[in-house]
């Protein structure tokens, strides 16, 4: 199969290298070529300007080798490493796509659009922080984790992860303004409840540890 793909791609057949990388995929899905084989599809679009084609096929890698998932928990050590190696970038590119892509969704108010979007982004995001949890960009990956379930309106976990980016990592370009922004949530997240009609003590509490956190940290 690799011999194959490689002559095809050297005469830049590129769509008969990629059926024959996809052909080997379908019949050995769980094989420790596999991850390879996916990413040279993923470059054989790239190398055939099949442009269209690309962000689709980077998708269905980070899905099919990500940590949750049955490749990832059947194959050796070796496999996963590599995986690792590689799926950094592929993670770098899809997280900024689909993260500004929900932004432009919501600026036209496509909600439904919009939350698709910022869903994948954010299972993205979490996906680099399992991968990589002392990266130095770890940290700004965790705010912008943040950012994504607060346009959502999931504010809770938005909080979350505002202090972890803010208090978990050493100090970094992000760190202020995500504590700020753990402490503006609170604000979202009491007028949602207000307007809810729930009184709920204990978030009130936790909305004035958050500012007392803030000025600590901060000053």
């Amino acid at each position: 199969y690799q011999q194959l793909a490689e002559l095809l791609l050297n005469r830049e057949i590129h769509h008969a290298a990629i059926n024959t990388y996809q052909t080997f995929l379908n019949r050995y899905p769980l094989h420790a070529l596999a991850p390879q084989f996916h990413k040279n599809i993923i470059e054989s679009y790239k190398k055939g300007r099949y442009f269209d084609d690309v962000r689709p096929a980077q998708d269905v890698f980070i899905q099919t080798y990500a940590s949750t998932s049955e490749y990832w928990q059947q194959t050796d050590s070796n496999t996963r490493k590599w995986i690792k190696t590689h799926m950094q970038e592929v993670l770098a590119d899809m997280t900024r796509y689909h993260h500004a892509l929900g932004q432009a969704y919501l600026k036209n108010k496509k909600w439904d659009e919009a939350n698709a979007e910022l869903v994948l982004a954010s299972e993205y995001y979490r996906q680099w922080i399992e991968f990589y949890p002392t990266h130095e960009k770890t940290a700004e990956t965790a705010f912008l984790l943040a950012e994504t379930l607060y346009l959502r309106k999931q504010y809770y976990p938005a909080i979350y992860w505002y202090e972890q980016a803010a208090y978990s990592y050493p100090e970094h370009s992000y760190s202020n303004q995500a504590a700020y922004a753990a402490v503006l949530t609170y604000n979202d997240l009491n007028q949602n409840t207000q307007s809810l009609g729930v009184s709920n003590k204990l978030l009130q509490q936790a909305r004035i540890d958050s500012q007392k956190r803030y000025i600590q940290h901060f000053p």
